[in-house]
């Protein structure tokens, strides 16, 4: 687990096996969740990538390149959508 964007590309760099990215569209900094997937991607490109969002963002859904929740998200879908 990474509290931001920085760690996060950083272990992606490394050579621990990562087989999901679970990652909010709206973070802190001057990245998001989409930008910070494409920058993901680009060093592990079969990434699974679970995009979570509490705003109603138009056209949201045809950018994220992957699965998208909105919050508030229940433990079971979660774990339904992670496996």
């Amino acid at each position: 687990m990474a509290p931001d964007y920085r760690l996060a590309l950083e272990i992606l760099e490394g050579d621990e096996r990562i087989d999901l990215l679970l990652t909010d569209v709206v973070m802190p900094d001057r990245l998001n969740g989409l930008a910070l997937s494409g920058m993901a991607r680009m060093r592990r490109l079969d990434l699974r990538v679970i995009y979570i969002s509490g705003y109603d963002v138009p056209g949201l859904e045809h950018e994220a390149l992957g699965t998208l929740l909105r919050k508030p998200i229940s433990d079971e879908l979660l774990l339904a959508e992670i496996a």
